[in-house]
């Protein structure tokens, strides 16, 4: 797990350092899969690796996001809001 994060941890930062347009891209993705995360059932295999995605979410798309395009960063934390809210069954 911990050498998963820092792996991604390294590719944002390479993102980071690329054209914004680039950066657009790898945050439309990133938005894109943040807003289907509440559409897996709690019930899926797939649903024991949501604390991973919540953290991965506020630690490293959040910032990338930040850096890159103010409208992107805003929905990204509203999505993660919903998300955080759908994990704790709110």
């Amino acid at each position: 797990e911990a050498e998963k994060f820092i792996n991604k941890k390294e590719k944002i930062i390479k993102t980071l350092r690329q054209p914004k347009s680039v950066r657009l891209i790898k945050c439309a993705d990133l938005l894109s899969n943040l807003s289907s995360w509440p559409d897996i059932s709690k019930k899926d295999l797939w649903a024991k690796k949501f604390p991973r995605w919540q953290k991965e979410a506020r630690e490293l798309s959040l910032p990338l996001a930040k850096k890159t395009d103010k409208r992107i960063y805003k929905e990204m934390e509203k999505r993660l809001k919903i998300f955080e809210q759908y994990i704790q069954g709110k």
